[in-house]
């Protein structure tokens, strides 16, 4: 995703009162409807929750987050 639509999310985001990484982490379904999110913004929030969880928000927002492949490692 480009810069511009992370930054836009993250604004309906605050504007919706997810103003800290907790909220943010703990975002659920429902708060799509709250946030006023769109089908293609949905994957941000996903990404960014993430991210949030990792303590990798200046990284998600500077497009550097490694991206998994093959699913989760188990903590190994």
């Amino acid at each position: 995703m480009d810069r511009k639509s992370k930054f836009k999310v993250l604004e309906k985001l605050l504007d919706a009162g997810f103003d800290d990484e907790k909220k943010v982490t703990n975002f659920e379904l429902a708060d799509i409807v709250t946030a006023k999110l769109d089908n293609r913004e949905i994957p941000i929030v996903i990404e960014l929750r993430e991210a949030a969880k990792n303590h990798k928000v200046i990284s998600f927002f500077a497009d550097k987050l490694e991206k998994k492949e093959g699913g989760s490692d188990n903590g190994r």
